[in-house]
């Protein structure tokens, strides 16, 4: 082969490796944009309809965003376990789901109607917090029934970080019966726990107990503060 050849035969060559790489470039760009398009309503319905959907938990999300309870609440009836936690979930995360009667009164169906099997799943607890946000008093009064001990600071199902948004919402509504819970959760080895008590604490005492440095320095303070409520 010359060297003319030889050089011809590289700049095809180099020429096809461009057009490729142009090539693959598009096509991943074209993939990437439909991976990024959002899906219709009608297409992610039809997703939490069918038992091999393979994003679910996405579907009922976007679904509960778009405030389409009317199909969640019917779906639901209908759905396997993980679908449901799934729904239930979703619709938590949606604001505008709170100031829904229908969904309030669904909440509130899986909240107090469940078995003692199910009790202190996070399904259960998805809900309750649903309702407990909204300051309802038997949502808080069944939260705080599962608040556990200094040992033990909860019974639900759920990671400390979802347990401390409990802890917090007794200090947002003011539901002094959790004050003994939030005591215990002090002692709590997560963090997020043990701030969210000593925060809703406060939120109830204004002012009290602010310098206490240990748990049972806390303990002494408060339960001290009590005994004088009592008189």
């Amino acid at each position: 082969m010359t060297r003319i050849e030889g050089s011809s035969v590289v700049r095809r060559f180099t020429a096809l490796f461009v057009v490729t790489l142009a090539l693959v470039t598009w096509s991943l760009g074209q993939d990437s944009q439909t991976k990024s398009k959002p899906k219709s309503t009608a297409d992610l319905e039809r997703c939490l309809s069918e038992p091999s959907c393979a994003d679910a938990r996405t579907a009922a999300h976007d679904l509960a965003s778009r405030e389409r309870f009317p199909f969640l609440l019917k779906r639901y009836r209908g759905a396997d376990e993980a679908t449901r936690a799934y729904i239930v979930e979703g619709i938590y995360g949606s604001d505008r789901g709170r100031n829904n009667d229908a969904v309030v009164e669904f909440m509130s169906g899986i909240a107090f109607h469940n078995t003692p099997q199910n009790r202190f799943d996070q399904t259960t607890w998805y809900a309750l917090q649903f309702l407990a946000e909204r300051c309802d008093e038997r949502a808080l009064e069944r939260l705080n029934a599962g608040g556990g001990t200094a040992k033990q600071p909860h019974s639900y199902e759920v990671s400390c970080n979802f347990w401390a948004i409990t802890l917090g919402t007794f200090g947002k509504c003011r539901y002094f019966h959790a004050r003994e819970t939030l005591l215990n959760s002090l002692n709590s080895s997560c963090l997020d726990i043990m701030n969210a008590a000593g925060d809703s604490l406060h939120a109830l005492y204004p002012g009290q107990c602010t310098n206490v440095k240990t748990f049972n320095h806390a303990t002494s303070c408060y339960t001290k503060l009590w005994a004088e409520e009592k008189k």
